[in-house]
C-alpha cells in the first residue's frame, strides 16, 4: 500500500540527495532565502484546506516569494554542473566537506546571477510588496521577468549551456546584465503574452523552446545560422517579428 512520494516532497524529505539537503539549507542558511516568505514551500489546497508541498509556480498575488522550494532544487542542481560527482550519485548521502563546499559555491553562483539578472535581490529587499515586482497593478508588462520560475530555470539551462560551451562566466553576466528586464520585453515575451497590461504566461514547450533557443543566442551564439533559426523559430509561433536582429546578435559571435 505504499505511495510514491512526489518530487516536491522528496526534496523536502530527502536525505541523501546532496541538492535536496542543500535547497534546504539555502532556507535556513542563506541570507537572502531564509527571509520568511522568499521561497515558497507549502501550499493550501482543498475545501478542507490540507496543505501540500508548492510545485514550480508562484501565484499573482503573492507578496514575498521569488521562488519556490521545488524551482530552488532545480535550479541548484542546473548550476552545479562542476560539483564533485557524489552530488550526483543515487541513494549515497554526499561527505559533510562535500556538502559544505557545494553549498559555497553554488551560493557565490546564485548570489552572482541575482545580481546580472536585472539586480532582483536589490529590487526585492527595497520593494516590501513582491507582486509589484512580478504583476505592477495595470502595467503587468513591466514586471521583473525573473521573478516567474519558469524564467529563473531557462536562464540557469542557459547559463549552465553557455559555460559548457567554454564562454568565460563574467562574458555570460554581462550579457544577461544588458538585456531589458521587462517581461514583455524580448526574450522574455517569448514566453509571456502582453494584452492591454495583462500578461499571460505561455507555457506550452514550444514556447518554452523558443526561450531557450533565444537564450542561447544572446549568451553564445554560436552562428549565423543559428541566430536566424531562433528567430524564425520566434516569428513562426508568435507571429511577429523577433525585436533584436541577426545584426545585433551577431555581434557577440566574434566575443565569445
Amino acid at each position: 500500500y505504499a505511495k510514491s512520494t512526489k518530487h516536491s516532497e522528496n526534496i523536502a524529505l530527502e536525505e541523501d540527495d546532496g541538492y535536496a539537503i542543500l535547497a534546504r539549507r539555502f532556507l535556513e542558511e542563506h541570507a537572502f532565502f531564509k527571509e520568511k516568505g522568499r521561497v515558497i514551500v507549502f501550499t493550501k489546497q482543498g475545501s478542507d484546506g490540507e496543505i501540500t508541498l508548492a510545485s514550480g509556480s508562484v501565484p499573482k498575488s503573492n507578496t514575498k516569494a521569488l521562488t519556490t522550494l521545488s524551482t530552488l532544487y532545480d535550479l541548484l542542481k542546473e548550476l552545479g554542473f562542476d560539483l564533485d560527482p557524489s552530488m550526483n550519485e543515487q541513494g549515497k548521502r554526499p561527505t559533510s566537506a562535500t556538502l559544505d563546499e557545494s553549498y559555497n559555491i553554488l551560493t557565490d553562483r546564485i548570489d552572482e546571477i541575482m545580481q546580472a539578472c536585472g539586480d532582483i535581490r536589490t529590487k526585492l529587499e527595497a520593494q516590501p510588496d513582491a507582486k509589484l515586482l512580478r504583476n505592477p497593478k495595470d502595467k503587468e508588462g513591466e514586471g521583473h521577468p525573473f521573478m516567474r520560475p519558469m524564467i529563473q530555470k531557462a536562464i540557469m539551462r542557459a547559463i549552465n549551456y553557455s559555460l559548457s560551451q567554454g564562454i568565460d562566466k563574467s562574458i555570460i553576466f554581462d550579457r544577461l546584465k544588458v538585456l531589458d528586464w521587462e517581461i514583455s520585453e524580448s526574450p522574455w515575451n517569448s514566453v509571456a503574452q502582453t494584452t492591454e497590461g495583462r500578461v499571460k504566461m505561455l507555457t506550452g514547450r514550444d514556447y518554452v523552446n523558443v526561450l531557450d533557443s533565444l537564450l542561447r543566442v544572446h549568451l553564445c551564439p554560436a552562428s549565423k545560422s543559428e541566430i536566424k533559426k531562433a528567430r524564425k523559430a520566434y516569428k513562426d509561433l508568435r507571429g511577429l517579428d523577433y525585436s533584436v536582429s541577426d545584426e545585433m546578435l551577431q555581434n557577440n559571435l566574434a566575443k565569445t
